[in-house]
């Protein structure tokens, strides 16, 4: 139903809308995305909460520009984990990697997925779908995000404290390894942390 779409409130005119193809079923699907930033000072347990949320309010928010032939969502942040991998350096700086566990919900995925452009033709069902006019036809892609995602972090948390942003975004996703990597050769020691301070949760 048009209802269901994620940027509809209230009603809409086929005007603004693509009727598309899709997958009948709908299936539950779980994920794990590698992120690195810059980490001003230390981590603590709001910090997660704000990178979790933003993560999804980023995605969902950022999916409506694009008609993805799977329809991904990720609704819950089940976990969040984060390794020091360098520093903190003389002005308080560190470079950390984090993983979010998430699941969500798509059409036709397997149970283990990944949320970005994977360049996977659309099934061809009877089940009708929408997504918004003229949108781009795929899901976005890691460097698309990553742009979305920093802008966030970065407006976000100088709107909510009036200071310059805790996090700077290094990476999304499969490029995080090649990025880190480069950014620290030796990761020994890594220090592991295993939070989940507030369980899976809807945005």
């Amino acid at each position: 139903a048009l209802s269901s779409l994620p940027f509809v409130n209230g009603t809409v005119s086929l005007e603004e809308v693509d009727i598309v193809q899709c997958t009948v079923s709908v299936n539950s699907f779980e994920t794990t995305t590698p992120l690195a930033f810059y980490v001003n000072g230390d981590i603590v347990t709001s910090d997660e909460e704000y990178i979790a949320t933003g993560f999804i309010k980023t995605y969902n928010e950022l999916s409506q520009e694009y008609c993805d032939s799977l329809f991904r969502h990720p609704d819950d942040v089940v976990s969040t984990r984060h390794a020091i991998a360098s520093g903190p350096d003389q002005n308080g700086i560190s470079t950390v990697r984090f993983w979010l566990d998430l699941q969500g919900t798509c059409r036709g995925c397997t149970g283990s997925e990944s949320l970005f452009d994977d360049n996977r033709r659309r099934m061809q069902e009877e089940e009708v779908c929408y997504c918004r006019k003229n949108a781009v036809q795929r899901a976005p892609t890691e460097a698309e995000f990553q742009e979305a995602f920093s802008e966030y972090l970065g407006s976000g948390r100088r709107l909510q404290q009036q200071q310059q942003s805790k996090f700077t975004l290094l990476c999304v996703g499969s490029s995080c390894a090649s990025t880190m990597d480069a950014l620290v050769p030796s990761m020994s020691p890594t220090i592991i942390i295993l939070v989940n301070p507030f369980g899976a949760q809807n945005y």
